[in-house]
């Protein structure tokens, strides 16, 4: 038999998945529809085992504990939290649930879209808009998400 050499190697490309990261408005303005959320959010007790709550820091909670009431929360609203916990943490995609009211810096927006960050923000109660994170991905309002 001739000696034959096979050039068979395949290069594939590999990918890190950096996950998907859901974080809850429970700042003193949402606490009126916090019940409606939480019960949305029910459905996907099966698949959610931690969820992230923010008002001015951000606090990781099993969902079990926020389907119990259990809320920590500074009753104020801040941005620039979350997107700070995302770039940390190195996730590239998130869902955020949130009356809209609160700001970001444009450092913070910046860095986001350099990381090619992509977010689904549901406004609920509250503003129609929302510029901070328009840029990042899409912008719904929760009614149109569950009619």
């Amino acid at each position: 038999m001739p000696p034959l050499h096979y050039h068979n190697h395949a290069q594939r490309v590999t990918t890190q998945t950096r996950g998907l990261a859901i974080y809850l408005d429970v700042s003193g303005s949402v606490n009126q529809h916090l019940p409606e959320i939480i019960g949305l959010l029910r459905s996907l007790r099966t698949e959610l085992k931690t969820i992230f709550l923010f008002s001015n820091k951000v606090v990781e909670v099993p969902f079990r504990t926020l389907l119990a009431g259990h809320v920590q929360t500074t009753y104020g609203t801040d941005f620039n939290c979350i997107a700070e916990h995302i770039l940390e943490n190195r996730y590239d995609k998130a869902v955020i649930l949130t009356d809209g009211y609160a700001n970001m810096t444009e450092e913070n927006q910046e860095q986001l879209k350099a990381r090619t960050f992509r977010g689904l923000t549901v406004l609920f109660g509250g503003r129609s808009d929302s510029p901070e994170f328009q840029a990042l991905g899409d912008v719904v309002q929760l009614d149109e998400v569950t009619v």
